[in-house]
């Protein structure tokens, strides 16, 4: 709808000065008060192959529900980043749409590997990332730069090559009501040279990870549920379910390491999917998780599962989600 235009000042007739002190007042307002900071509506937009990317974010809210884009991380039509916020005022909320990916299942990790990833906030401190599905992709979610005090949830991920979720920056956050299946590896918080962020914390809530086999360097696997090492955030872990399908999966010394600097742990699941048993020497939780395995296992993921997707939402509706 065309907005009508303002009359024009002389129309008004208002001193100069009474205009001057009204256009100070309103600036002043602006600048006190969050919720007079604009929104950016996306909902229902077709995007394709085309990158919705904004610089110094300055809306409060972006309502992305219904949106749509296509990520390509190869080939001659490419799209690797189709969601990037880089830069935004602290506590911006983003009501997601989705990602379908065209990343292939079938080909060799390192034969496909080209950094990506479908939803990105970059130097975005207390990001709200809410409702996005995710399908077919590099990494899922990407939290990078200054971005302490993000919050993911009800997120749903289907199928990742590379990482469900990376905060390789190391910020401080909460996944939560999230369900990630499908995956190659799980929640990465490492990279080189890595300062020692240990006095941060990352919580997991409610979220369901369920690792998957795809090719990888000339065999067939997955990564750890957790990659993450001594200076990497710690972290905090309740009513989660974590799956492996593969139980000589790489990254073990990682799992092994993220056990040791969990501060805390309640209500959790780790399983194993497989009919073949964990090998000894394997690194299992502690206190606050029940292993499964096998049969019991699978049916307690599923049950899980169905359970995440019949649950209360915020009004992004899990059902439709359904991949």
């Amino acid at each position: 709808m065309k907005r009508r235009a303002a009359p024009p000042l002389r129309n008004l007739r208002l001193p100069a000065m009474a205009v001057a002190l009204c256009f100070l007042a309103a600036a002043a307002s602006m600048a006190q008060s969050p919720a007079a900071l604009p929104d950016r509506a996306l909902v229902g937009a077709r995007f394709g192959y085309e990158q919705f990317r904004v610089n110094g974010n300055a809306a409060k809210r972006i309502d992305a529900r219904g949106a749509s884009w296509t990520l390509s991380n190869h080939g001659l039509r490419q799209n690797r980043y189709p969601f990037l916020i880089d830069g935004s005022r602290p506590g911006t909320q983003v009501a997601g749409g989705t990602v379908n990916g065209e990343v292939p299942l079938d080909l060799d990790w390192a034969e496909i590997y080209t950094n990506s990833a479908a939803v990105m906030a970059r130097d975005a401190p207390g990001i709200e990332l809410r409702g996005w599905t995710i399908r077919q992709v590099w990494d899922g979610i990407r939290i990078a730069g200054v971005s302490e005090g993000f919050l993911i949830t009800e997120a749903a991920v289907h199928g990742t090559r590379d990482d469900a979720i990376e905060n390789d920056h190391g910020n401080s956050g909460v996944i939560s009501n999230s369900l990630f299946e499908g995956v190659f590896s799980g929640l990465s918080m490492t990279r080189k040279q890595m300062p020692d962020l240990a006095a941060r914390v990352v919580m997991l809530d409610t979220v369901l990870m369920r690792m998957q086999a795809y090719p990888f360097r000339g065999g067939r696997t997955h990564g750890s549920p957790f990659k993450i090492e001594a200076n990497s955030p710690s972290l905090r872990i309740r009513n989660t379910v974590l799956a492996v399908e593969d139980v000589h999966h790489i990254g073990q010394g990682r799992l092994a390491q993220a056990w040791q600097k969990t501060l805390s742990a309640s209500n959790n699941y780790f399983l194993n999917l497989s009919d073949e048993p964990l090998p000894e020497g394997y690194p299992l939780p502690g206190e606050g998780w029940t292993v499964l395995q096998g049969p019991a296992a699978r049916a307690r993921w599923q049950a899980a599962r169905a359970q995440w997707f019949a649950g209360p939402s915020s009004g992004t509706g899990r059902t439709a989600r359904r991949p």
